[in-house]
């Protein structure tokens, strides 16, 4: 299994690597950086201060999931999305132009999604593994797992779906692709901005056995924003790496014991 999975890793940086060939120069301008100001940059900073200090006071551990909790989780991310529109719109910036989500050149650059979330998906599951050696852990023993499979009513899984499906990969894109992102990648470069928000985007799930998966499932989206412009690319990305990983969790669960 392992040997099946490090070629077909070593497959997906053969396309990466293609792909990689098409990424701008740095100062091209594929993604907007000059629409972010200081009040940007606060703004983008007290958000990172919200994550870094949920993370602190969670100490790492992971509380029971209860429906309540995500319906309070989709009220915040929903906050969090109006205030990042809301500021742009308010300083006179369409957030479809900062962020690149119109709709002309839509289809080639989803294709590009499909083909470079298709290669990064063996390198991601390749760096769990890895994870596992050092870090182990039972799927089963995840709050969302636990919930999903044993605790949910259907309203509580379609609930759940909502806010995995839809409503995380929004925002979180928004937040950590778009504003932060956007921010760090004009005041730091292309370099610290990739490195410093796909850091911030894995520890926020607090558990240090995804932290590497989830680091380079961060890259991967970084970049695919890189290469396109637009913002569409890594939430449609975002999205269905997470409704593949909630159909494992609900119609494949002995994967997930």
């Amino acid at each position: 299994m392992l040997t099946y999975l490090i070629a077909l890793s070593l497959l997906g940086i053969a396309v990466w690597w293609h792909l990689l060939r098409r990424l701008a120069p740095e100062g091209a301008n594929v993604v907007r950086t000059a629409d972010f100001g200081i009040g940007d940059a606060v703004f983008a900073a007290l958000l990172a201060s919200f994550f870094l200090l949920n993370i602190v006071a969670s100490g790492g551990e992971r509380p029971p999931v209860t429906q309540e909790m995500i319906v309070q989780g989709g009220v915040l991310y929903a906050f969090i999305t109006f205030l990042i529109l809301a500021s742009l719109a308010a300083r006179g910036k369409d957030p479809r132009v900062v962020f690149g989500l119109g709709l002309r050149g839509l289809g080639p650059r989803l294709g590009i999604a499909a083909l470079a979330l298709l290669a990064a998906y063996p390198i991601v599951y390749l760096a769990e593994n890895l994870s596992q050696l050092r870090f182990p852990r039972i799927p089963g023993d995840d709050p969302m797992v636990r919930f999903l499979l044993d605790e949910a009513t259907p309203e509580g899984r379609l609930i759940a779906a909502a806010l995995i499906v839809i409503a995380a990969p929004i925002t979180e894109e928004l937040v950590f692709r778009g504003l932060i992102y956007g921010v760090l990648r004009r005041y730091g470069g292309r370099l610290a901005a990739i490195l410093t928000t796909s850091l911030l985007f894995a520890a926020i799930h607090v558990e240090v056995g995804v932290i590497l998966p989830l680091f380079v499932l961060a890259i991967a989206l970084a970049l695919a924003y890189e290469l396109t412009g637009s913002l569409w690319v890594p939430i449609t990305m975002h999205m269905a790496f997470n409704a593949a990983s909630l159909t494992a969790i609900l119609y494949f669960p002995e994967i997930t014991r």
